[in-house]
């Protein structure tokens, strides 16, 4: 019948998306069209039997029995396994949350936090399809008594019940239709079912209670003859009032509209006073006097605000607009399958779009500061605005209690609010745009009170920033499971355009050109993302030290906080008695107290009494607590946070100074590093690293609880064979991409010449230490233990520069073996992933981005093949360093004999450093990885991707082919004869393909 394999991408996904509704709260009917007509005819016996049993006088019994010994229940999953994969889809692993009952014939879903009871009934059970071999379905259909019995014994007192079938109830056998009428009128709200082509709702009244039923109507995408259409109910459930809007098709203006082809109004009331309700709460906002109010006294205070010390009235002035790309699955045209896409969001898209949105990206890329910058456009633009919304922001840690104390938080960011009107009126009707910063998905009690507000008040438009690790694992993204859609939209680093542009709004930049190379050489060097926030650092380092060039991020940081205090303090008489050195001791004490107590986000208040402490305890003349609080909020050091709350503006800088505090206090230096602790200050305890730039002891000690949680997380991999990728059987994808065709793209120049800065971008390096949140993540699990233990045992080895030769390589081979026994750990992962598309792991549910129709095999050798090149740009983020080099080109006696798969990351690292010896380390690893299909393939891939993103010298570009070309001939095997042969046919090759896309790239 229909083929369920593509109703996900054709119809469904266009559904969920302009009703802004997640998948996983979207319910399917399932009907005649549904079932497999082979299947049902290749059962006729068992169909026949079982309809003989309608309208015997016993009918009722003989189908309680047949239920009862569980004679339906094979087939109705042979028949309808499509429509049931479909739906499984849909729920992913949330079935077994919120499914309370599944059987043949009915399902009971439940979704606690609206209190609502979804009755699905399979009325086409002993449907045939329309079969020419069988009667006609009419009055040949039944639900058994027990079924429904059931189903109405799940049902949760109080709650809204949907009922649904998929044929009116005329369908049915005399005696089913009776009971199940009675059954819905007793225990339903609202019936709704389709099957017949005209819509037509009723309001049922009778003995057993009042059920309002709507025949739907249908969509086709072929029929002329037939009614084209659908209807949308909308529920008052504090009144009880139902509004039903009909959309009709109408074929002269190739749209949907209101269907007053059906309707006056294409509006249906069971009664004038769902008419008076509904019209009464249509239009309650008079839009003018509400847009006189946001640009008026509600705009007067946010300048008000900003205008303070620590405002952002210098953010409004240098805001610079990111990148941003939303992700999406569309139809392909070359293909049948649909085809995963990244589409661009601007700015302003983001202020007038209704829109739901989840803006991720990774730390410091600017988030809380796009939504601040998103509010006060949005307050700006009300004259603009069809729809205007009142936009407050709330941090996602101020959430707590229950839903009124989230009430709470809007109605104080939201103030003042108009005459007339509070902040539950506005939600209600869609004119507030709630943003929430920072939000936590792992964080279950948050999270559920986030949902039951939004379930509360889904009309309004919501905004959550949070970080790309919370929102973006293995390769999936995580389910929100929110009763409301969202976009996912991801803040990229800035392009070398947007710094351009704001290198311009420094009024001493004399040479525009000139410090964008610079600017962009300094954040290679010290491995920071290309933000606005960064580049505002460094730009004010450049004003003031023309010359200078920080060894490591600490020292940039140091740089960065010392040119600011300084600047903020140039009228102040206490600047020589009180100088850097004492405000950065006063301020890393705060950083430490901070960190003692768990509050980053502190009251004014509070913070000023740990500040009068430390100064008590120095015994110094310090200028007044007032004065020095402004002070750091005017150095953008600190800044307000709502409810006269204080914290450090950025979080690398907060971090600095809790390094700083650890190299002058060894109790404090202590506590971080208490072994329930020091993984939750992986930071920074990378900064720490920076500014002592060795700690023999230190590293030993992280070394040795590595090793520990290593052994204890590997448990299920046990004995760790590493040699197991020298043989690693790929899955067969036989339409797929070749290893050619791999090989192809390292000869491809990376970018045209007009998109020159964009080459730049993609040669910047991310955020390469893999920063934290500034709320510290519950590690609960021991694989996320070996996660953030690696990631700190990488980063010392990186920062620590002046430790010995031989200790360096001895921690190397440690680092090494666990970066491969993760990757080994994450093949095992792959299947179930590439399966099951979406897999709830601790509680997260994760979704593979993949079309739907792509077959198992194909993807999950498309992750495979992709693994090694995600593990070393792992490894690069957490050690990639020049200084590094010696022990990476220069292996000694134990580091020749380690498994092929550290070769190769050793090798990856060079290409991604870039250093001189790649096209060697190249050439020696292919000889070494011969006649090793998975890891050949794998380094093509992982080359392809380097030359993609313009990380590959030209000059080594060239030297290349020939590893290159190897590589392929080693993977088609035969005498040495034929891989010599087919050697030289792929250096031709290659070089033929490199010197035509160079003459198509010259040509004018």
């Amino acid at each position: 019948m229909d083929p369920h394999d593509e109703a996900y991408d054709f119809f469904i996904s266009r559904v969920s998306k302009a009703t802004g509704t997640s998948d996983d709260r979207i319910f399917l009917t399932p009907g005649n069209h549904d079932l497999s007509r082979k299947i049902t005819e290749a059962a006729a016996e068992t169909h026949q039997l079982w309809r003989d049993d309608l309208g015997k006088p016993d009918e009722i019994a003989l189908l309680n029995r047949r239920f009862d010994a569980g004679e339906f229940d094979e087939l109705a999953r042979e028949k309808f396994a499509a429509f049931n994969d479909l739906e499984a889809y849909l729920r992913g692993d949330d079935v077994k949350h919120c499914r309370k009952v599944d059987n043949a014939f009915v399902r009971v879903d439940r979704i606690d936090s609206l209190n609502i009871d979804i009755v699905t009934f399979n009325t086409a059970v002993l449907s045939t399809g329309g079969s020419d071999k069988f009667a006609k379905d009419e009055r040949n259909l039944a639900v058994p008594e027990y079924a429904v019995i059931e189903a109405v014994k799940a049902l949760t007192p109080d709650s809204l019940r949907i009922f649904t079938t998929h044929h009116p109830l005329s369908s049915l056998s005399e005696a089913t239709s009776r009971y199940l009428e009675d059954q819905i009128a007793k225990h339903a709200h609202y019936h709704l079912f389709g099957h017949m082509h005209d819509p037509k709702p009723r309001n049922v009244s009778g003995l057993r209670g009042e059920v309002f039923t709507d025949q739907a109507g249908a969509i086709f995408t072929t029929r002329t003859e037939y009614y084209n259409g659908y209807s949308l109910i909308t529920i008052d459930r504090a009144t009880g009032h139902t509004e039903l809007l009909f959309r009709s098709y109408y074929k002269d203006r190739n749209e949907f509209d209101e269907g007053t082809d059906i309707q006056e109004g294409g509006k249906w009331y069971k009664d004038n006073d769902a008419r008076q309700h509904f019209r009464k709460i249509a239009a309650p906002v008079d839009l003018e006097k509400f847009r006189a109010h946001l640009c008026g006294d509600f705009k007067a205070r946010l300048d008000a605000d900003d205008a303070a010390p620590g405002g952002d009235a210098e953010l409004h002035q240098r805001f610079i607009e990111p990148p941003m790309m939303k992700t999406s699955i569309i139809e392909a045209k070359s293909t049948d399958a649909p085809a995963e896409v990244e589409m661009p969001v601007s700015f302003q898209e983001l202020v007038t779009s209704p829109r739901n949105a989840i803006v991720y990206a990774r730390p410091e890329y600017g988030r809380t500061s796009l939504l601040r910058e998103l509010r006060h456009q949005m307050a700006c633009s009300v004259d603009n605005d069809d729809f205007p919304r009142l936009p407050v922001i709330i941090d996602f840690s101020q959430i707590a209690q229950n839903v009124n104390r989230v009430l709470g938080l809007v109605r104080g960011a939201a103030a003042p609010l108009p005459d007339g009107h509070d902040a539950e009126s506005l939600l209600k009707l869609g004119h507030i745009c709630v943003m929430i910063d920072d939000v936590q998905f792992d964080d279950k009690k948050r999270m559920g009170l986030l949902r039951e507000f939004v379930s509360a008040y889904p009309r309004a438009r919501y905004v959550f920033s949070s970080n790309w690790d919370a929102v973006y694992r293995f390769g999936a993204k995580i389910n929100p499971e929110m009763p409301v859609r969202f976009d996912f939209i991801e803040l990229q680093e800035l392009r070398r355009s947007n710094m351009r542009q704001l290198i311009r709004k420094f009024e001493h930049c004399d040479d525009v050109e000139g410090w964008l190379d610079r600017l962009q050489d300094q954040f290679r060097e010290i491995n920071l993302p290309f933000t606005a926030a960064n580049g505002t650092i460094l730009l004010e380092i450049f004003g003031s030290n023309g010359k200078f060039a920080p060894v490591n991020r600490a020292v940039l940081m140091e740089q960065f906080v010392e040119t600011t205090l300084e600047k903020a303090a140039e009228n102040q008489s206490y600047r020589a008695t009180f100088d850097f050195n004492n405000k950065a001791n006063l301020l890393s004490y705060v950083a430490a107290w901070m960190a003692r107590e768990n509050q980053y986000v502190p009251t004014r208040d509070d913070a000023r009494a740990a500040m009068k402490k430390c100064l008590d305890e120095m015994g110094l003349d310090a200028p007044p607590l007032d004065e020095l609080m402004d002070e750091f909020l005017c150095a953008k050091i600190f800044e307000r946070r709502s409810e006269n709350r204080v914290a450090f503006r950025y979080r690398g800088v907060m971090e600095y100074f809790i390094a700083y505090r650890m190299t002058v206090d060894p109790d404090f230096k202590d506590w971080v590093m208490d072994k329930d602790r020091y993984l939750t200050f992986v930071n920074e305890l990378l900064y720490y690293a920076g500014k002592t730039r060795n700690d023999p002891g230190l590293i030993d000690l992280v070394r040795d609880r590595h090793l520990a949680i290593f052994e204890e997380a590997t448990k299920h991999l046990q004995p760790i064979d590493l040699n197991v990728f020298d043989c690693f059987v790929l899955p067969k994808d036989d339409k797929g991409e070749t290893m050619e065709d791999a090989a192809a793209r390292i000869v491809q120049p990376p970018l045209t010449q007009e998109e020159k800065d964009e080459e730049f971008d993609i040669d910047i390096s991310r955020d390469e230490e893999n920063r934290q949140e500034v709320y510290r993540p519950k590690i609960t699990e021991i694989h996320e233990m070996l996660t953030f233990s690696l990631m700190l045992y990488s980063g010392l080895l990186r920062n620590f520069e002046h430790m010995a030769d031989a200790k360096k390589r001895e921690h190397l081979r440690h680092i090494w073996r666990s970066w491969a026994t993760i990757m080994l750990d994450n093949t095992r992962f792959a299947p179930r992933l590439a399966a099951e598309r979406k897999i709830r792991v601790n509680g997260i549910l994760y979704e593979l981005q993949a079309p739907k129709g792509m077959s198992d095999s194909a993807l999950l050798k498309q992750m495979l093949l992709s693994l090694p090149h995600a593990t070393i740009r792992l490894i690069a983020t957490t050690m990639g360093t020049e200084k590094l080099r010696k022990q990476l080109i220069e292996p000694d006696l134990e580091d020749g004999l380690e498994p092929k798969i550290i070769q190769m990351f050793r090798v990856g690292l060079i290409t991604e450093l870039r250093l001189e010896e790649t096209p060697g380390a190249v050439n020696d690893l292919v000889g070494s990885l011969r006649e090793n299909m998975y890891l050949l393939w794998s380094l093509v891939i992982h080359l392809g991707h380097l030359r993609r993103h313009d990380r590959i010298r030209e000059d080594h570009l060239k030297k290349l082919v020939a590893p290159t070309a190897s590589a392929i001939a080693e993977l088609g095997g035969g005498s040495r004869q034929d891989r010599d042969s087919q050697r030289t046919k792929q250096i031709a090759r290659l070089e033929r393909e490199q010197l035509l896309l160079k003459m198509k790239r010259d040509k004018p």
